[in-house]
């Protein structure tokens, strides 16, 4: 996985902001986050592609890691597939906010349309890291609860 980590001027302002629907039709928002949690956002077009469902199964298997760091991790998507991961999957039908956070990419850096991509935002809704380019094998939950500690060592309360 390629991972781009945001600079100071990517950092001074939270994310947008989104309405996406929970698979239980709760509404949920980047800002009902703000500081409580980080948040991971997986954005992955088809969740029920192998690719896809190998690393939501992935991560879901480490979902006590996410938890004991207090991380929020949400899976979004424009296709609402019933796959067997506890990971709720965000409904985005006209991927305006998969749009809206590929924008935050640097010039030059900004991932392919179908692309997985993952977005780590801090406690306060501010763009952390993000990644794209999945390969099979690659240790990429790992990588993402290091960019999460990470990010939470940065930002102690």
């Amino acid at each position: 996985m390629n991972w781009t980590e945001f600079g100071p001027a990517a950092r001074r302002y939270p994310a947008p902001d989104f309405r996406l629907t929970a698979p239980d039709g709760t509404t949920v928002t980047r800002s009902q986050f703000r500081h409580a949690h980080p948040l991971v956002l997986i954005f992955v077009n088809d969740p029920g592609a192998p690719q896809a469902l190998e690393l939501l199964r992935n991560v879901d298997s480490r979902g006590e890691e996410f938890a004991q760091i207090g991380a929020q991790v949400y899976a979004v998507s424009p296709v609402p597939a019933p796959i067997p991961v506890q990971l709720p999957i965000l409904a985005d039908p006209d991927n305006a906010t998969r749009q809206d956070y590929l924008d935050l990419f640097p010039d030059g850096e900004r991932p392919a349309g179908a692309e997985i991509v993952i977005v780590i935002l801090d406690r306060y809704g501010t763009p952390g890291a993000a990644g794209s380019g999945l390969s099979a094998g690659e240790p990429t939950v790992d990588e993402m609860l290091a960019w999460v500690w990470g990010l939470e060592l940065e930002c102690p309360e």
